[in-house]
């Protein structure tokens, strides 16, 4: 009688066994899995859609200070011509002050519409458009434009959005080719 308690005392803890190492291979398969699925969104939007996102992208500055944000376009595979540019940010600890066109993006086809109160921002721009010059779009990581912010006396972690609404004109595309948005976090 002992010998058959014996064995099932060994099949149990077997098994308990199996079912640890069972677990420890589940957990690094999918941590493995999951790491590689977040690289790959990352690569393909490198060579494919655009990104905005803002430089930098944590910037520390003190109360009632001064600073500008440069957002900036990674087009990807993507020869953007035209942005249209919609921010949130948290309006009781900063407020916007002004957006300004950059070399990359000088036409402004609608001027900036800033509203503290609500916290929010636009404004588009596109590539030089003189009459007689053909369009050379923007290709490489660039900036969009500059937003010219302040703090408020309220200390502490404020942020700056994208939004998702934002869109960007391409040639040869009749849609949005943005893929990713950014955000700002000031300390």
């Amino acid at each position: 009688m002992r010998f058959f308690e014996y064995l099932k005392l060994k099949k149990k803890m077997l098994f308990i066994l199996l079912g640890s190492l069972f677990s420890l291979v589940a957990i690094f398969v999918g941590t493995y899995y999951v790491a590689g699925m977040r690289e790959e969104p990352s690569k393909s939007k490198a060579m494919g859609g655009a990104s905005l996102y803002f430089d930098p992208q944590s910037p520390t500055v003190g109360v009632n200070s001064d600073f500008t944000l440069k957002v900036k376009i990674n087009p990807g595979s993507e020869k953007v011509t035209a942005v249209e540019l919609h921010l949130s940010f948290d309006k009781y600890k900063v407020r916007i002050e002004n957006i300004e066109s950059t070399q990359a993006l000088q036409t402004i086809l609608k001027a900036p519409l800033i509203d503290n109160n609500q916290g929010r921002a636009s404004i588009i721009v596109a590539v030089l458009l003189k009459e007689g010059s053909s369009v050379i779009p923007v290709t490489e990581i660039s900036d969009v434009v500059l937003v010219k912010v302040k703090t408020k006396s309220i200390p502490g972690t404020a942020f700056v959005r994208v939004d998702q609404n934002s869109k960007a004109a391409a040639i040869g595309k009749d849609s949005n080719v943005i893929e990713s948005y950014g955000e700002a976090s000031v300390n």
